[in-house]
């Protein structure tokens, strides 16, 4: 808990990690839903544009999950550097 003061200056950029890597999180566990939607109606029923529609939409899942995960990446590089720079310069 006595690290909390510390990462106060960043509790944005670490709360913004948090949400983007919950919804990257999100996006990739809805992935196999679909992909089972994909072989219950569309290839159990020869439902050609079912399985491209359902693809369309797991390739935007994909790229939520990719654009959040860099991010997240991002923002948690930004504040690791932030905090650290900090502690090196005895602000801490």
């Amino acid at each position: 808990m006595r690290l909390m003061r510390y990462i106060k200056p960043y509790k944005w950029q670490v709360m913004t990690v948090v949400v983007l890597t919950a919804l990257q999180s999100l996006s990739q566990l809805y992935l196999p839903h679909l992909m089972s939607g994909i072989v219950d109606k569309g290839i159990a029923g020869q439902n050609i544009s079912f399985i491209v529609e359902t693809g369309l939409v797991m390739l935007g899942f994909s790229l939520v999950a990719g654009i959040c995960t860099v991010a997240a990446r991002l923002f948690a590089a930004k504040s690791a550097t932030g905090f650290c720079t900090r502690s090196a310069a005895g602000h801490i």
